[in-house]
């Protein structure tokens, strides 16, 4: 039996309602992604929610993240965790240090042979990228690393002891604006030169947010499956009523209309052979004509 009109369009109509549902989980908007606060109840009192690198906090909304916070709004603290501007950016008031084991601590995000910086701050720039000595020598430190001009060359140099650095077993981020998320932690190796060859972020837990591309793709093969069931049962309603034509044709020996495929009824005829032989005679003025032979025209 073919789909009635009704059933056609609820499809498309729950096709349209999965593509417009996936939309923003392929990531349409990665400003939001990047500024979203995590929420969870796990381990909170009743109220309270835990919120990322401030903890747990009364009401039904987490506080905005530092890195999503203006310069006005920057000197925020809540549960002895902070905000503070540095730069041109809002950063989370915490001290991260060198890497452990190959690992930055939580909250804060790896910036090469300079160690791991707040989340939410930029990196400064590697030495071996700076190619004027003032630029060098007047480079901004980090967890008292700085650079140093030398034999025509920019290097790391170690301010606490005054020595020529070695390289740092993290990657280097050019900026760490994306999210300062409290549940992210980096581990990263070093290659053989010494050179960092690049990180892999972790999420903790329950806490991890699904990947974007995977939700689009997912996303995608839903919407493009409804849609595919639509268009079927519109082609069916379609063939449906090509045939019911066709059947209506051959019972009838009447050509269908368009826009009329039931109560089917043949032509009503005006005029009956009998009379139609009258009206061609008197348009042809042929009742005047003198015929000479015998045979008369037929009535």
């Amino acid at each position: 039996m073919a789909p009635s009109v009704p059933l056609v369009w609820v499809t498309a109509w729950l096709a349209l309602c999965v593509i417009f549902a996936a939309g923003p989980a392929h990531g349409l908007n990665p400003h939001w992604r990047a500024n979203v606060t995590l929420a969870r109840r796990d381990d909170c009192p009743q109220g309270q929610l835990l919120c990322d690198f401030f903890g747990c906090v009364p009401g039904s909304t987490c506080p905005d993240q530092c890195n999503a916070r203006g310069a006005g709004e920057c000197g925020f603290s809540i549960n002895g965790k902070g905000c503070r501007w540095q730069g041109n950016s809002c950063i989370q008031d915490i001290q991260c240090g060198l890497p452990v084991d190959g690992k930055c601590s939580v909250g804060c995000i790896p910036c090469g042979n300079y160690g791991c910086a707040p989340a939410g701050m930029t990196c400064p720039t590697p030495c071996a990228g700076i190619a004027d000595p003032n630029q060098c020598n007047g480079a901004s430190p980090l967890n008292g690393r700085g650079c140093r001009w030398q034999d025509n060359s920019c290097v790391l140099f170690d301010e606490t002891t005054n020595n020529f650095a070695t390289a740092s077993s993290v990657s280097y981020h050019s900026t760490a604006t994306s999210s300062d998320s409290a549940s992210e932690e980096t581990e990263v190796s070093a290659s053989d030169n010494g050179e960092s060859t690049g990180g892999e972020e972790e999420d903790s837990g329950d806490m991890a947010p699904v990947d974007s591309s995977d939700m689009g793709r997912t996303g995608a093969v839903i919407g493009g499956v409804v849609g595919g069931m639509a268009f079927l049962g519109i082609l069916i309603l379609a063939i449906h009523r090509i045939i019911q034509k066709k059947n209506e044709v051959r019972r009838n020996g009447v050509r269908l209309r368009d826009d009329d495929v039931s109560n089917m009824s043949a032509p009503e005829v005006r005029y009956k052979p009998e009379e139609f032989l009258p009206v061609v005679r008197d348009a042809l003025n042929m009742n005047h004509i003198q015929h000479t032979h015998n045979r008369a025209l037929p009535i």
